[in-house]
């Protein structure tokens, strides 16, 4: 390592600010901040994918791009007469590397950070009369194409559901009202 190889800046992709978003920054919003979150949403909910995608380069220490930031769309979505949803759509992510490798050696890439097992959308089901609010993502699947659909819990741990639907926002959406 060379004396200016210290001054670099790490790149960081954008399916990895995109998983941070989908696994820390909008569920964080959504169990502990809801009011602030929905007071964002009625004032202009354009730029909450915005926030959330600059949030992200913060804590990764990075400076964000507001071409890229202009990629996180808000959905907001009456799944029936009792339940809204708050969906936000991420950049479509590179597809994985996980066709042909190994299980084992997938691990390793996702561990070492070359792989991030990107979303395509998350989202934030809030009921009438329930202080609970339940938050999902619909993300790649790490061997091979596909989805897998998670739960994020309060408390940050998610919870794999299985293969999900097809990356199109009304297939997720149909998946939630039916099953969730």
């Amino acid at each position: 390592m060379g004396i200016f190889d210290w001054f670099k800046k790490p790149r960081v992709s954008l399916e990895q600010l995109s998983y941070d978003v989908a696994y820390q920054i909008f569920p964080h919003h959504t169990h502990h901040k809801m009011p602030e979150l929905l007071a964002m949403v009625a004032s202009d909910p354009a730029n909450v994918g915005k926030v959330f995608y600059f949030a992200a380069c913060v804590g990764r220490a990075i400076r964000g791009l507001d071409i890229d930031a202009g990629k996180y769309r808000l959905h907001q979505v009456a799944l029936d007469a009792t339940r809204r949803c708050l969906v936000l759509e991420y950049p479509q992510p590179k597809p994985t590397g996980g066709s042909g490798q190994s299980f084992s050696d997938s691990i390793k890439a996702i561990q070492s950070g070359e792989m991030v097992i990107a979303p395509f959308f998350s989202a934030a089901i809030i009921e009438e009369g329930r202080d609970a609010v339940r938050f999902f993502v619909l993300g790649q699947a790490s061997l091979g194409p596909g989805t897998v659909l998670r739960f994020v819990e309060r408390d940050g741990q998610n919870r794999n559901l299985g293969p999900g639907p097809e990356p199109r926002l009304e297939l997720f959406l149909q998946a939630l009202a039916r099953d969730f």
